[in-house]
C-alpha cells in the first residue's frame, strides 16, 4: 500500500520507518531538508513537497509540531488535494474545532479526516486515539494497528473524539504531575528536605511511589523539567469552552502560570513556564482568604 506522509521529525520519521519496515510504500515531505534526506535512508521515497506526499496514495498521514501548524497544512496542501475516497489522517495532537473544521473542509470534496493522535514512544508500540467517520476509519485502521501494536487502538466516535481521548491523555499526566509537585513544594517550601519527604511519605507502590518518585526527582535532578504538557492546555481550555464544561482544576494552574516566564521548553521545543520555579518565587502564590 502506498501511503503519503507529511511531517517526518522525531514522532513522523519512525512511524514511516516502521510503516516502510512492514512493506508499505511511504512517499514523504518535509520541509527541512535534513529531515527529509534522513528519511530516505530509512527508505522513504521523498516527495518534492507537501502535495505530491498528499496525493500519493488514497491514505496519507501528518504528524505536525502543534494544531496551528496542522490546521495551516490542511488549508494550503490537505484541501486542495482532496478528492473523492481520499482519508487524510492526523497523528498529532489538534484542537478539537480544528480537527472538525477540517473534517468539514475535506468532506465538502468527498474525501475524509482520521484524526488519531498518538502517545507513546515511536520507536515501538504506541497508543492510537482516533475519531471519524467509521469507513474511513476502516480503510485507515490497518494502518494505525500497526503503529499501535500490542497497544489500544480505539474508535470513539465522530471526527474530533480522538482529539478528546488524546486531552484526556495529556491532561492526566499533566494535572496528576503537576499535584506531585505542589505537594513536595509545600514541605519544602517550609524547610524540609525533599529526601525526607519521600522517605517519610514515600513507599513501594500507589500514590506514596509516585510522591516518592518526585520527591527524589527534586532532590537529584531538574524539578524544572517537568512541562506538565503546559503548551497544550488552551487546546483543551478551548475545547471545554466550547462544550460549555468547567476544569476548575486547570483553569487555576493556568492562571496561575499566566504572565510567568516561559523560559524553558518541552520535548518539541515548545516554550513552557515551569511550574516548580513559579511556585518557590516570593510572592508567587494565590493571597490567603485573607488577602495576605
Amino acid at each position: 500500500m502506498t501511503v503519503g506522509f507529511l511531517g517526518l521529525g522525531w514522532m513522523g520519521s519512525n512511524f514511516a520507518r516502521r510503516l516502510v519496515g512492514t512493506g508499505h510504500r511511504v512517499v514523504g515531505f518535509d520541509p527541512v531538508p535534513e529531515r527529509l534526506a534522513a528519511a530516505v535512508e530509512l527508505g522513504v521515497q521523498a516527495a518534492r513537497d507537501g502535495r505530491e506526499a498528499a496525493e500519493a496514495g488514497d491514505v496519507a498521514l501528518t504528524s505536525l509540531p502543534s494544531s496551528a501548524v496542522f490546521e495551516r497544512v490542511a488549508a494550503e496542501t490537505l484541501v486542495p488535494a482532496a478528492r473523492p475516497g481520499r482519508v487524510f489522517v492526523d497523528l498529532g495532537t489538534t484542537e478539537v474545532s480544528v480537527a472538525r473544521r477540517t473534517a468539514g473542509a475535506l468532506a465538502e470534496r468527498g474525501a475524509a479526516l482520521v484524526d488519531a493522535p498518538v502517545s507513546g514512544d515511536p520507536r515501538g508500540d504506541v497508543h492510537v486515539f482516533v475519531g471519524g467517520p467509521p469507513e474511513a476509519v476502516e480503510r485507515a485502521l490497518p494502518i494505525l494497528r500497526t503503529l499501535a501494536g500490542a497497544k489500544p487502538c480505539v474508535h470513539a466516535g465522530p471526527s474530533g473524539c480522538g482529539q478528546i481521548l488524546k486531552g484526556v491523555n495529556q491532561l492526566a499526566m499533566g494535572l496528576v504531575q503537576a499535584a506531585w509537585l505542589e505537594t513536595v513544594s509545600y514541605a519544602t517550601r517550609q524547610g524540609l528536605d525533599p529526601a525526607v519527604v519521600a522517605e517519610a511519605v514515600g513507599g513501594p507502590d500507589g500514590w506514596r511511589a509516585k510522591l516518592a518518585e518526585t520527591a527524589r526527582s527534586v532532590q537529584n535532578g531538574d524539578p524544572d523539567a517537568f512541562d506538565l504538557k503546559f503548551a497544550e492546555w488552551p487546546y483543551f481550555l478551548n475545547a471545554a469552552r466550547e462544550a460549555g464544561i468547567r476544569m476548575p482544576m486547570l483553569e487555576a494552574l493556568a492562571a496561575f502560570l499566566e504572565g510567568r516566564s516561559r523560559d524553558r521548553r518541552d520535548n518539541m521545543g515548545r516554550p513552557y513556564a515551569p511550574l516548580w520555579s513559579a511556585l518557590h518565587e516570593v510572592g508567587g502564590g494565590a493571597p490567603g482568604p485573607s488577602g495576605t
